[in-house]
């Protein structure tokens, strides 16, 4: 076969490398380990509402952390000082329309320091992203998987491009091995530089040669400038640790629902939506098609394409795709195997 190739990898394209980057499932049960008494209670009490409303699901992270938000969200409605229920029902307003006088402190007050817990709750859940996933991989560790993938798409001379929602470096150090740097955001013979987003807007309209890895949710080792730009840190090459507010950061948290917005991530979201319609070849690697924004990108944008499915999870969610699509299924691990059978199911062996 010939024709654009995107490569898409989720949380298994990484546990294949090294258990120690945890899937969505495997990042729940860090965190039982790593919260405090009153976080993990809350965490505990979430997952128990959660179970109750959905038997038949395995909670996990992002199910909790959409909870808790949807909860944030609510208090802000009613408790926020400047909300409408707070001004329809506080003190006397309370008292005209009940017939009953409230102290307004009692209600309000409460609400509000619940809304300050869940907050805090949801950032202790998201510093844990930069502990578990900010850990470099070794060069034995993506000889089974990554290289022998890459090797051969290089050798190919087709174009294709990487995308990915993990937010660890495996996928980076895996390109320079191969020698691929072109395909990243940023120069690594620097300490610190910012990512050029031109890269991605130019080939919305006209393609260069070489395709781009593009970070879907970011990256544990972005940083957002005051100025709102992202620049790449290399913390082993002199540009500063990764640990910063985890505002600075530039990656959108597990808890995060629906189309992103915010620069970058508005644009790579429309690079994946151009690479997918134009993709012969889509080969998904460990994901798991709970994403419903990426769902619906897949089912709209991909026609009269072949795609290969290497299944890390033993369960997985049906790929989305319409009947123009050839769904091929390789029922094992990201592994030497695996690529071998891409390969050739890519035709480019």
């Amino acid at each position: 076969m010939s024709g654009d190739i995107v490569v898409f990898a989720g949380a298994g394209a990484s546990v294949a490398v090294d258990r120690g980057y945890p899937t969505t499932a495997g990042f729940f049960e860090h965190l039982k380990e790593q919260l405090n008494n009153e976080a993990l209670n809350l965490l505990n009490r979430a997952a128990s509402i959660l179970q109750e409303e959905r038997p038949d699901t395995t909670i996990d992270v992002e199910q909790i952390l959409w909870l808790s938000q949807e909860l944030i969200d609510s208090l802000q409605n009613v408790a926020g000082p400047t909300s409408i229920p707070h001004k329809l029902i506080a003190a006397t307003g309370h008292q005209k329309i009940f017939g009953e006088q409230v102290a307004d402190s009692g209600v309000f007050s409460k609400l509000r320091k619940l809304r300050g817990k869940l907050e805090e709750f949801n950032d202790s859940i998201n510093a844990n992203v930069f502990s578990l996933y900010a850990k470099q991989p070794s060069r034995s560790s993506l000889k089974e998987n990554w290289l022998p993938l890459l090797e051969n798409l290089k050798k190919s001379e087709l174009r294709f491009d990487i995308f990915t929602t993990n937010y660890d470096l495996i996928i980076e150090a895996a390109l320079q091995e191969a020698d691929l740097q072109e395909m990243l955001a940023s120069s690594d013979d620097v300490s610190s530089s910012e990512i050029n987003l031109s890269r991605w807007e130019n080939q919305l309209t006209e393609k260069a040669a070489s395709g781009l890895l593009t970070k879907l949710h970011g990256s544990v080792n972005w940083q957002r400038s005051p100025s709102g730009k992202i620049h790449v840190s290399y913390p082993e090459l002199g540009g500063g640790p990764y640990r910063e507010q985890l505002s600075e950061r530039g990656v959108i948290y597990p808890g995060f629902k629906g189309r992103p917005e915010t620069s970058p991530f508005g644009l790579f979201h429309d690079y994946l939506e151009n690479a997918i319609s134009d993709a012969k070849i889509i080969l998904c690697i460990g994901f798991a098609f709970r994403d419903e924004h990426i769902n619906e990108i897949f089912a709209q944008r991909a026609t009269k394409c072949r795609m290969i499915n290497i299944n890390f999870a033993p369960a997985h969610f049906a790929p989305p795709f319409d009947n123009t699509v050839e769904v091929i299924e390789l029922e094992r691990g990201f592994d030497t195997k695996s690529v071998e059978e891409a390969i050739r199911l890519m035709g480019l062996k």
